[in-house]
């Protein structure tokens, strides 16, 4: 993966409090891909990801 800033290889990973949120709604991973023009919270819950402005 590319990083947006520095365009170089990244690999981003979430540790803490926040990857154990996400494995207890029992996703592995997330990928995000693509490119967007403002910032956005991602909410990832038991049902579905969901992006807001």
């Amino acid at each position: 993966m590319l990083s947006p800033l520095t365009d170089r290889l990244h690999s981003p990973n979430a540790v803490g409090f926040v990857s154990r949120h996400i494995a207890a709604t029992g996703y592995e991973a997330i990928e995000l891909a693509g490119v967007i023009d403002e910032l956005v919270a991602v909410h990832v819950r038991d049902d579905g990801i969901e992006f807001e402005a």
